[in-house]
């Protein structure tokens, strides 16, 4: 099947090398970087430095078998939705905005008597600073 699927045989590996292999590729690379994150290390050896760093480093409790809850991450993270959600509706936008229109227009931004006028070009390309 493996072979079929190199080669594209037939409409089957086709569209599964097509479609399928798509959809899996995030799945399959966090399954092999968990394979080297928690992996065996021989005790007698030092850990080589560039093992510690990147995005991954090594880390003997990472690995298949000691993911961390969701549901827990999820509690953990409720607070701070909360929190957020309480700030959106404490902050009235329709006092600020009529402020920041009124500045981009002047260009300037004024506050207790002292004004700066807002740089209108930054990269002085022109459609870089348009973008």
């Amino acid at each position: 099947m493996l072979i079929r699927i190199h080669t594209l045989k037939g409409l089957l590996e086709r569209l599964f090398v097509r479609y399928g292999l798509a959809l899996l590729a995030d799945y399959l690379q966090e399954m092999a970087g968990d394979m080297v994150i928690g992996a065996s290390k021989l005790d007698f050896l030092p850990l080589p430095l560039v093992s510690l760093r990147g995005t991954e480093p090594y880390n003997p409790n990472h690995g298949f078998g000691r993911k961390e809850s969701k549901l827990k991450r999820a509690l953990l993270a409720l607070p701070f939705m909360v929190l957020a959600v309480v700030m959106l509706n404490a902050l009235d936008l329709s006092e600020i905005l009529p402020r920041f229109e009124e500045m981009s227009k002047g260009g300037v931004v004024q506050v207790d008597g002292a004004s700066v006028p807002i740089i209108q070009t930054f990269y002085h390309v022109k459609a870089v600073d348009d973008l």
